[in-house]
């Protein structure tokens, strides 16, 4: 089975047990839960960055002016913040799998242990008072902890069973093409490859959007693999609950002989019914974008609408990869 972070289904037990699902998706009575935890998520997102930027800034200033109580405890706190900074500067920028490979969850004690053991500099060799580097070490902890035990987790507990179980089959669904038409799912099996061969399965990927760094480092390492996927009879296909401007944007950056196609879900209708919405996902600045947006998932279907696996993303970080899918395409 799966790491608690990436949920995998793609053994030969045909069923996966590791989150507790609901039988049917979000209703009105989980409302004002999932409203609660939007609100929440967005506004930790700006309270992150303002904090970071507030530690990071005094902190600099405090070793340019030689500030006291002393250089060493200045730079205590600047170790206990540089692991933040470094996660959410290669997130946003499209090159955290660079930064901490294909799986950064296992990298995440090595950050863990830079904060402590920086904090616990700073704490030693400083007071506790406003703005001084125990203070400023205190914030990066709880700002760590917070983002990487709360803000970075996703609600797998409405994704429903044909998603998790192998063998399932995948319910009929009409989503839209770039270019806004109607595309039932039918359509897609009989949409041939670049070399005039028609598909034997998909590989469904669900993304946040193209403002998320960690979805676009994901697409450009399907993008990579298509032709190999291709020469396996896979096509590719994108799917997001964002505007459909920005996935015309999207689709118009792969060419027809990458076999990808790149979907829309209006109104996040397939999303939500198959139990996908992650709530509170795109950041508050982001005034074009919807507050929620899809789980990341991966799905991999044959040609008659079977789950043959998938891959959910309990923690936003993890996603699915090529050699993944190819792996379990051949099991």
């Amino acid at each position: 089975m799966a790491s608690s972070a990436l949920i995998t289904c793609d053994s030969n037990d045909h069923t996966c047990t590791s989150c507790t699902l609901a039988s049917s998706p979000p209703n009105a009575s989980t409302t004002p839960v999932r409203s609660g935890r939007r609100r929440g998520k967005r506004a930790f997102l700006v309270w992150l960055l303002l904090s970071n930027l507030l530690s990071l800034g005094s902190t600099v200033v405090a070793l340019w002016r030689d500030l006291s109580p002393s250089r060493m405890a200045w730079l205590f706190a600047l170790g206990s913040s540089i692991p933040v900074t470094a996660l959410l500067a290669t997130a946003g920028a499209g090159r955290l799998y660079d930064f901490l490979g294909d799986d950064p969850l296992q990298r995440m004690p090595v950050l863990y242990l830079v904060v402590f053991l920086s904090a616990i500099g700073a704490i030693l060799v400083s007071p506790i008072q406003v703005l001084s580097p125990a203070t400023l070490a205190l914030l990066s902890i709880l700002s760590w902890w917070a983002y990487d035990q709360w803000y970075a987790k996703q609600d797998l507990s409405f994704i429903q069973p044909f998603l998790i179980n192998r063998g399932s089959e995948i319910p009929a669904f009409l989503l839209q093409d770039a270019q806004g038409r109607d595309t039932p799912s039918d359509s897609l099996f009989v949409l041939p490859l670049s070399d005039g061969s028609l598909p034997s399965h998909l590989v469904m990927v669900f993304f946040r959007g193209n403002w998320c760094g960690v979805c676009m480092a994901q697409l450009a390492r399907f993008r990579k693999s298509a032709a190999t996927l291709a020469d396996q009879h896979v096509r590719i296909v994108l799917v997001s609950t964002q505007p459909l401007a920005e996935q015309q944007k999207l689709a118009s950056t792969f060419s027809e002989t990458d076999n990808i196609t790149v979907l829309h879900d209006p109104e996040q209708r397939v999303t939500k019914a198959w139990g996908l919405v992650g709530v509170g996902q795109a950041p508050v600045f982001l005034t074009n974008y919807p507050s929620d947006a899809a789980i990341p998932t991966t799905l991999l279907v044959s040609k008659n609408w079977r789950l043959q696996a998938s891959w959910l993303s309990r923690d936003y970080r993890s996603r699915a990869m090529p050699e993944q899918v190819l792996k379990a395409l051949i099991s």
